[in-house]
């Protein structure tokens, strides 16, 4: 057996002065602030056929899959494109703590995995110089309905059989 370390010794570090959490980033400081250009997803099919991020289909057949931090980031998204469709730039520190959450470059922080989770699920994309986010979120796919409870695979059912979607009653209206 090999006997166990002492625990290393402590010295005494100087703290640094606490910085002012509602001040944001430190400009001019050599700390720029991370910009994100958001663009539309321009995909003519899910475009028409698909949901609303900000629906209740998102948020109760997507929720499960996506989680609950990727499906308010977004909507948040989806929410500027509406304001802005030819897309937009983010200041990833000023939205993630809008969330509530902080942002800290690299993949480890809360808000950089629900941007991950919306790539990894094809809910949103990188681009040259951003993402691209749909503005229409697809139905949600077999592989991923397996995994849900049998109560939420059963009101998926009943939701494909019995809603109508707006775009089809206004095609029903225009024969």
């Amino acid at each position: 057996r090999r006997p166990i370390p002492p625990p290393p010794t402590r010295t005494a570090v100087k703290a640094a002065p606490e910085a002012d959490p509602e001040a944001g980033p430190a400009y001019g400081s050599g700390h720029e602030p991370a910009m994100l250009m958001i663009r539309p997803w321009l995909d003519p099919v899910v475009d028409e056929t698909g949901h609303d991020p900000r629906s209740r289909y998102v948020e109760q057949f997507w929720l499960g899959v996506l989680g609950p931090t990727a499906t308010w980031l977004l909507r948040r998204l989806v929410a500027g494109l509406a304001q802005q469709p030819d897309g937009y730039e983010i200041d990833l520190d000023v939205t993630a703590r809008a969330m509530g959450m902080s942002y800290r470059a690299g993949r480890s922080s809360p808000f950089s995995k629900a941007l991950q989770r919306c790539t990894m699920f094809g809910l949103a994309h990188q681009t040259s110089d951003g993402i691209a986010v749909r503005r229409r979120v697809p139905t949600v796919a077999h592989r991923h309905l397996r995994r849900m409870p049998d109560t939420v695979q059963q009101a998926h059912d009943e939701w494909e059989r019995t809603t109508i979607a707006v775009d089809q009653l206004t095609r029903a209206h225009r024969l």
